[in-house]
This record gives C-alpha cells, structure tokens and sequence, in this order.
C-alpha cells in the first residue's frame, strides 16, 4: 500500500478499445486517401509521358496532315455559303 506522504507512481496510458479502434480506422482512412493521391499522381504523370511522346513522334507530321487537309475545310466552307445561299433563295420565292 501507499503511504500518504508518497507521490502517485506513474501508470501507463490507458486506452478503450473503442479508442482503439477509432484510431486505427482514421489511420485506414488517411492512408487510403494517401494511396489513392499518389495512384492519381501516377496516372497523370503517365498520361503526360504518352502525350510528350506522342507529340515528339508526329510533331512534323502534323503540319504536313493540315497541309493536305485545308482544302477539305475550303470546300466545307463553300458547301455551307451554297446552302445559305440556296435556302436564303428559296425562301424570297415562297414569300412572294
């Protein structure tokens, strides 16, 4: 037994095990959330290489690729001014 005159001794921290397992889950918790940022990081950082390769592999074949492509565009343009043109006319002669 204790005398009076005698300082407490010291005990180990005492937990419930509902503490217990309330810290372990926010542990699981913050290392998933942990893990999971890290997988996104590497993902994007994938992502990047393919595209940087990518564009260093076309990089010159792209503008070749436009090149050969602009009359395409051209002849868009001209089908679209013909059909404005075309339902622009049309529309004076049913009105009249």
């Amino acid at each position: 037994m204790r005398r009076m005159n005698e300082p407490p001794q010291r005990r180990w921290f005492q937990f419930s095990l509902r503490t217990l397992l309330i810290a372990v889950t926010l542990l699981a918790v913050l290392s998933w959330v942990v893990s999971d940022r890290q997988r996104l990081i590497r993902e994007r950082d994938e992502a990047l290489q393919v595209q940087q390769r990518i564009q260093k592999e076309y990089e010159g074949k792209l503008d070749d690729l436009r090149a050969q492509t602009d009359w395409v565009l051209e002849y868009r343009k001209q089908l679209i001014e013909a059909k404005e043109h075309f339902f622009t006319m049309h529309a004076r002669v049913v009105e009249k």
